[in-house]
């Protein structure tokens, strides 16, 4: 969906937060950008539009997150995601356009801290 309105190619971190209890998200998700303008892009092309790559009528609603900046949402979700959360349901992290494995984010966070 964001591809549909706006450059994947500034979106340094994804969170979709999983509900444990049934095999399902929580119906909302934490992107991060490195530059404003492509937030801005997103926002514009997202909110208020249908999902088109679902059957739904459910309708994007797009706001302001209270955590900004890749290193802040690393933080936050190493303070709030259990260890245990399984591969599939922790945050997407992107450097310059590379995928960086979770496991690799928590050794540099871990690095840093210890410096």
């Amino acid at each position: 969906e964001i591809a549909r309105v706006g450059p994947v190619e500034d979106i340094d971190f994804i969170s979709l937060p999983w509900n444990r209890s049934v095999p399902f998200n929580l119906g909302w998700s934490c992107v991060n950008f490195s530059s404003p303008e492509s937030a801005a892009a997103v926002i514009r092309g997202l909110d208020g539009q249908v999902w088109s790559l679902v059957e739904t009528t459910k309708v994007a609603k797009v706001m302001p997150a209270a955590v900004h900046g890749l290193k802040a949402n690393i933080m936050l979700s190493l303070r709030s995601i259990p260890a245990s959360t399984g591969r599939d349901h922790r945050p997407e992290v992107y450097l310059l356009g590379q995928h960086i494995p979770w496991q690799r984010v928590t050794e540099i966070v871990q690095q840093e801290a210890s410096k």
